[in-house]
């Protein structure tokens, strides 16, 4: 596996490390942890109610189907950091009878401590990487589970945690490292608000994301143009490049998986796409994708690459721009 991205924050054009990283083509991965999930791990509180009962009935066998349709990358997290992710996509549980908490995707995936532990081992060997680490949803979680959570946030990364600008147009890399910060945690919970006095933790207004929603890469693709139509300039955006299977989908594949089946033919397509958008004020941001090392992908390049086309860009006048007080709609999928 290639490692020629594993700076390319650092190795950006100098007049990039002054864009606002809101205009900055960035890749992530969708469902980061995933690869941690195992054919015999458990069903996880996020699995849909009819997965729980066919896991009950069928056991081992049913777990099989699920994990084939639940692990969303192969890499492991420093595989997909030295590759030039720099966008995390996070779901958290709790589990029964443990006191520790778990990253899922329909089955449980690994021990969040020791992941964070694993990402803040790659950003010391790396001091001018930075990340956006995204906690997008929480499941059997109660208001100690937060303050759990939130505690191991701040203990693994401390003063690499990025405090909010305002306006968040001054967040750039040169920003960043000036101050000695390298991880900016989205935590989608109000609770952030009443527990994260020091502001550290952001809420995900400032970086929303659409879900698709769909099998089908046509309509994917026809979405995320829609979306990126209506980009407020003021937030960042995080552009979903990738298919959903519904249970119709499954059962009808039920003895396939995600990457042959999703992953494989909206990645072809996915691609392109991405190859000839723009990034900046009204373009793409962050980028997630399913698999991302995918032979033939070149996921994490194609994104990187874009930040070429802001060479040459004006950008005096966007460091000083106004917030607006209110967010913006966007339409829903078709």
């Amino acid at each position: 596996m290639s490692n020629e991205n594993e700076n390319w924050m650092r190795d950006l054009p100098n007049t990039l490390h002054s864009m606002p990283l809101i205009y900055l083509a960035i890749p992530g991965s969708h469902d980061t942890m995933t690869y941690s999930i195992k054919k015999n791990s458990g069903i996880a509180p996020d699995a849909t109610k009819e997965v729980k009962i066919l896991s009950k009935i069928f056991g081992p066998l049913a777990k099989r189907i699920v994990y084939n349709w639940s692990v969303t990358q192969h890499l492991n997290i420093t595989d997909q950091l030295n590759m030039g992710v720099r966008y995390l996509d996070l779901r958290v549980s709790s589990k029964s009878g443990d006191s520790n908490l778990y990253f899922v995707h329909a089955m449980f995936a690994g021990e969040v401590k020791t992941r964070l532990e694993e990402v803040n081992g790659f950003l010391n060997a790396h001091p001018s990487e930075c990340l956006i680490i995204d906690f997008q949803h929480f499941y059997s979680f109660t208001k100690e589970t937060h303050v759990q959570l939130i505690q191991i946030i701040t203990e693994v990364f401390g003063n690499k945690l990025c405090v909010q600008p305002n306006p968040v147009t001054r967040l750039s890399l040169k920003w960043m490292w000036s101050n000695r910060y390298q991880v900016i945690v989205i935590y989608r919970n109000d609770i952030i608000f009443s527990i994260d006095k020091g502001k550290r933790l952001w809420s995900g207004t400032l970086w929303p994301t659409f879900w698709p929603d769909t099998t089908s890469v046509s309509k994917l693709i026809e979405y995320c143009d829609r979306i990126l139509e209506h980009r407020e300039q003021y937030f960042g955006l995080i552009t979903q490049c990738l298919v959903t299977p519904d249970a119709k989908f499954v059962v009808k594949n039920i003895f396939s998986d995600l990457f042959s089946k999703c992953a494989r033919p909206c990645n072809t397509v996915v691609k392109s796409w991405i190859a000839k958008k723009q990034p900046g004020e009204h373009g793409v941001n962050v980028i997630i994708a399913d698999f991302i090392s995918m032979d033939g992908f070149e996921f994490c390049s194609t994104v990187i690459a874009l930040n070429r086309k802001l060479l040459g860009v004006h950008t005096s006048r966007i460091h000083g721009g106004h917030e607006p007080h209110t967010m913006y709609s966007l339409p829903q999928p078709s």
